[in-house]
């Protein structure tokens, strides 16, 4: 499979209703990305590996809204994600994590396996 071109582009927030984070999208090869992590579940499950179900949200949290966030700077938070768009990349690489107690203030999750993706094509 080949590597996805991917970037970061726009913002949104509060989506689904009950999160409370501020997420950017990922945009570019998401059906790449879809397949691969399909291909993964499958992988990681022959293993009797655990595979968090949860649905695929190609998307990164950059925050979150609590008591101290208002409406105005949320808005304005918003407004300067609308016209985000970061530059685009090759993924080359997936990473498997794992849970693990770190302690405090640290990761909750330890790499299990990076797995490299095929070469990088132009499409």
């Amino acid at each position: 499979m080949a590597h996805p071109r991917l970037r970061l582009r726009g913002g949104v927030a509060l989506e689904p209703e009950g999160d409370d984070g501020v997420w950017v999208p990922l945009d570019g090869d998401l059906d790449v990305l879809a397949n691969l992590r399909q291909g993964i579940t499958r992988v990681a499950g022959g293993l009797q590996l655990f595979v968090d179900r949860r649905g695929f949200r190609p998307q990164v949290q950059i925050g979150t809204v609590n008591g101290y966030t208002t409406e105005a700077y949320l808005q304005e938070l918003l407004t300067a994600l609308g016209v985000f768009e970061s530059n685009a990349w090759w993924q080359t690489t997936v990473s498997l994590l794992q849970p693990a107690d770190l302690g405090p203030g640290n990761a909750t999750f330890k790499t299990f396996r990076d797995i490299a993706l095929g070469p990088a094509k132009e499409r």
